[in-house]
């Protein structure tokens, strides 16, 4: 997995530059043409099912590079590690102290331990102020309801998911309408990141909600696995600051680019998720699926 990303890395940064044609990887075997063409929307069925049942990742390896420094320490490192033989560590990393001490904080009862929203490090914070700053954020009615039943609103839930499916059949297959629907689904639950990097504003929190075995998770799952390749489509999409970065290189490529005055800004938005209204939402999943070339499953 590490050879693999150090290539892509290589070839988004360095490929385009290289005028020697990459080599190129050995294909697989073409399967067999069957006498009768496969319909499309069948197609599409088979591949959400093998995407979302199996949930296996990605096995679709980096090119190959001209960089044969590169290439010789990933040989270097196969042979190290095929070498290599087991030590058998009989020591601590800790100190006695700091393994004392990672005890006792185990049993601290009045304090809570984070992670920082982003970098490295943790926050140690009253489990008062930490309570006090999750209600803040959950108790907004603009974005939550509170309920006083959960297990009856995980019923309704799926009722109203099974519904969806017994109104449009077509777009899911038996195996998928069986895997969408959670019967053993829980509540989700959420936690506060705090925003270390912001000291200026009081240390802020980012409240993440967790969907992972709620009613909801394999629909959404579902749902991305169509909308999630559009999202390319979008000429305002970035990824992550090394696609922003990329986005530069390509805009200064081209001729005539580089005389033109250009003044960099962004802005933050503020609870930006949770901002978004649902009706707007929708409005523009909407605008995005109709614009498919393929509009298997339907938009509505």
């Amino acid at each position: 997995m590490w050879k693999n990303r150090l290539r892509w890395a290589y070839h988004h940064e360095y490929g385009k530059a290289e005028k020697v044609p990459l080599p190129t990887l050995p294909l697989p075997e073409p399967e067999p043409e069957s006498e009768e063409d496969i319909n499309p929307d069948v197609q599409k069925l088979l591949d959400a099912e093998k995407a979302l049942r199996n949930e296996k990742k990605s096995q679709y390896m980096a090119p190959l590079n001209q960089n044969h420094a590169l290439e010789l320490f990933f040989h270097k490192v196969d042979l190290g590690i095929k070498d290599h033989k087991e030590r058998n560590f009989s020591g601590d990393n800790l100190s006695k102290e700091e393994r004392s001490a990672l005890k006792d904080m185990r049993s601290w009862k009045d304090v809570i331990v984070r992670p920082y929203d982003k970098g490295i490090g943790y926050v140690v914070d009253d489990v008062v102020n930490y309570e006090n700053r999750v209600k803040k954020e959950i108790l907004n009615p603009q974005t939550y309801v509170v309920v006083d039943d959960p297990a009856s609103e995980i019923v309704k839930i799926n009722t109203r998911i099974k519904d969806w499916i017994d109104k449009y059949p077509e777009s899911l297959s038996d195996n998928l309408r069986d895997w969408v629907v959670n019967e053993n689904a829980s509540c989700g639950y959420y936690y506060l990141l705090y925003k270390a990097h912001k000291p200026e504003k009081g240390y802020p929190g980012r409240l993440i909600t967790s969907a992972c075995g709620s009613p909801t998770e394999n629909l959404s799952k579902w749902l991305e696995f169509h909308l999630g390749p559009l999202m390319d489509s979008l000429p305002y999409r970035l990824q992550d600051s090394s696609h922003f970065l990329r986005k530069l290189l390509d805009y200064n490529s081209v001729e005539g680019n580089k005389t033109h005055s250009i003044i960099h800004c962004s802005w933050d938005i503020e609870a930006m998720y949770p901002n978004i209204q649902n009706d707007l939402g929708i409005e523009a999943c909407t605008d995005l699926l109709n614009k498919r070339t393929h509009t298997f499953p339907s938009t509505e």
